[in-house]
């Protein structure tokens, strides 16, 4: 936890952050935090693991791009 905040502090993550977080992407990343609660809430544990990978996996692809644009 302590790790990923640090991160937050840096200005290359807030650059980038700002070039990733549209409105439809903020909406995107809710569904996948809702699918992902929804996972846990009912104690479905390859769900969560799924879901929780593929939201990392596409995360990290949108900072990576935002990353090569800059």
């Amino acid at each position: 936890y302590r790790q990923i905040n640090d991160v937050r502090m840096h200005s290359q993550w807030s650059a980038m952050k700002d070039k990733v977080l549209t409105a439809q992407r903020i909406a995107e990343y809710n569904e996948q935090h809702l699918a992902l609660y929804e996972a846990i809430r009912t104690r479905d544990i390859e769900a969560a693991v799924a879901v929780v990978t593929d939201h990392l996996h596409y995360a990290r692809r949108q900072l990576m791009g935002a990353n090569s644009a800059a």
